[in-house]
């Protein structure tokens, strides 16, 4: 590359180890094994590369070189070629203060630190701080509104029960989720074995369903630490003694008919295109009925918390959504409410020894379905013909009236349940397109529902004002609209 005369050159960087680049000694074949091969020695190369560098240099007209002394981590050290050579070396360009504001508060920023930091004050501190106020250790994690997400996007927006309730336990979480796209997802062990259980799950009603093959096709290619493989032995056991009980639960309810996986999506009339969708784990039905009895279940491991009240804000809507899907999509034939359950696929085992009888009172109690039953006798006692101490829900007990701990909803309540989760999902939509992502976790039972698992915790620099306390809801006269 030529450089003519009326060019301008700036060097940066100029210092030990970088100009001019220094070979060591450490080649396979060392310095003095080369001077009886036809070799160039490592000495005879720096002094060729220093020589043919102070050439280029010298042959630039206009040049200006420049080395920094230091870095946030690092000391550095200016080229020897700057002694050896004797170049004229400027220590500090003078900047007056007056010329440029910018460079003044920059200065400032620069001694604040040292003050801070070491408790050295520089002369100019004082003045500095007279005439300029600047943002120094201030930092505002308010979110800024974004320009119109969805122009960028596929459409329709689509919306689950899931990513609602993301965006309820926190705005700016859903839009680090779901609009910038930042988590990413890592499968591992847990979550393997779940989608295990709910696939297999999904056939085991089929034909000709036989276990080992499912079970040993869901293995193949799938990578697993011997601790994962010895799990597995146990895992396996704990699978089909579920299979044995979802068969004998099968043989209380009169609900003959199931849907597992169940797709329903709902389009919205939304400014922008969108809808809702959702999968239901398993829905009972009897298909000899003309109305659309049903009851809906979803699986879940661990503990399960069937507190559907904070559905008042927004939160824990799993089951009331699954129940807007079937009364609200047009699938079912004058849909019925019978129940909303979760089920418990993975749970702690009894480790001490029990009799066989014992253990299996365990597990039948353990896998019972947990949550909110209707109470129109008629419906009820054609899905569970043991509802009067039910073998197959939990905490369900009839007797003139139903017991204390059984949970029922009414026609009415559904009614309402339905309609009010309809204007939640509809409120949040529409929040969300008009890109409301402020930061504002919960806090709900003194409990931190919104950051205590969240990935992102690093990221939004929450601070106390962020922070929503929701009051504890007692019953479910929201729903009519009372607060």
């Amino acid at each position: 590359m030529t450089i003519n005369d009326d060019e301008y050159v700036f060097l940066l960087g100029f210092n030990m180890d970088s100009f001019p680049i220094i070979d060591k000694d450490i080649d396979y074949i060392s310095d003095k094994e080369k001077e009886e091969l036809p070799l160039y020695k490592t000495t005879y190369k720096n002094t060729r590369r220093k020589k043919s560098l102070i050439h280029i240099l010298s042959n630039i007209k206009n040049i200006t070189i420049s080395y920094h002394l230091s870095s946030s981590f690092n000391s550095y050290y200016p080229s020897p070629l700057i002694d050896e050579y004797n170049f004229n070396v400027i220590k500090d360009t003078p900047i007056t203060k007056e010329y440029s504001n910018f460079y003044n508060k920059l200065k400032l920023t620069k001694y604040l630190d040292l003050y801070t930091t070491y408790n050295e004050e520089y002369t100019d501190l004082r003045e500095l701080l007279t005439h300029y106020k600047i943002p120094y250790k201030t930092y505002s994690n308010k979110y800024n509104l974004i320009s119109d997400f969805t122009k960028n996007i596929k459409l329709p927006l689509r919306f689950s029960y899931t990513s609602l309730n993301n965006y309820n336990e926190c705005h700016f979480k859903y839009y680090l989720k779901y609009i910038l796209k930042i988590d990413n997802y890592e499968s591992n062990f847990a979550s393997f074995i779940g989608t295990m259980f709910h696939d297999i799950l999904t056939h085991i009603f089929e034909d000709n369903f036989d276990f080992e093959s499912y079970y040993n096709d869901y293995l193949v290619d799938k990578e697993l630490t011997n601790k994962e493989k010895l799990l597995l032995v146990r895992i396996k056991q704990e699978l089909k003694e579920l299979i044995e009980v979802e068969k004998k639960q099968l043989l209380i309810t009169g609900y003959n008919k199931s849907l597992f996986e169940k797709k329903i999506t709902i389009p919205l009339n939304k400014k922008v295109d969108s809808e809702f969708m959702g999968f239901i784990d398993r829905i009972f039905y009897n298909d000899k009925l003309s109305d659309f009895n049903y009851s809906i279940m979803d699986y879940k491991s661990g503990t399960i918390d069937t507190d559907i009240l904070p559905m008042k804000y927004g939160l824990h809507l799993q089951l009331p959504s699954y129940l807007y899907l079937i009364e609200k999509s047009n699938e079912f034939n004058n849909p019925k409410f019978t129940g909303i359950y979760y089920q418990n696929i993975l749970f702690d085992r009894p480790t001490w020894s029990l009799k066989d009888n014992d253990y299996n009172k365990i597990i039948n109690d353990n896998t019972k379905l947990v949550g909110y039953s209707t109470d129109d006798l008629e419906r009820l006692s054609i899905f569970d013909s043991s509802y009067e101490k039910s073998d197959l829900i939990k905490s369900m007990s009839y007797s003139d009236k139903f017991g204390a701990y059984t949970k029922i909803l009414t026609d009415e309540d559904v009614d309402k349940m339905t309609d009010y989760t309809e204007k939640v999902i509809s409120d949040s939509i529409d929040n969300i397109i008009e890109r409301d992502f402020s930061i504002n976790p919960k806090i709900y039972k003194k409990n931190d529902i919104s950051c205590k698992y969240c990935n992102f915790k690093d990221i939004c620099y929450k601070t106390n004002d962020d922070t929503k306390y929701l009051d504890t809801v007692e019953d479910l006269s929201f729903l009519g609209g009372e607060e």
